[in-house]
């Protein structure tokens, strides 16, 4: 169960990662 969350987490992170690495540029 833990993988399937972390998993999720982790393509939350890098797609709000990614935004939030352009806004603050």
């Amino acid at each position: 169960m833990v993988g399937i969350i972390a998993a999720l987490v982790e393509r939350e992170g890098r797609e709000e990662g990614e935004g939030k690495k352009e806004r603050g540029r």
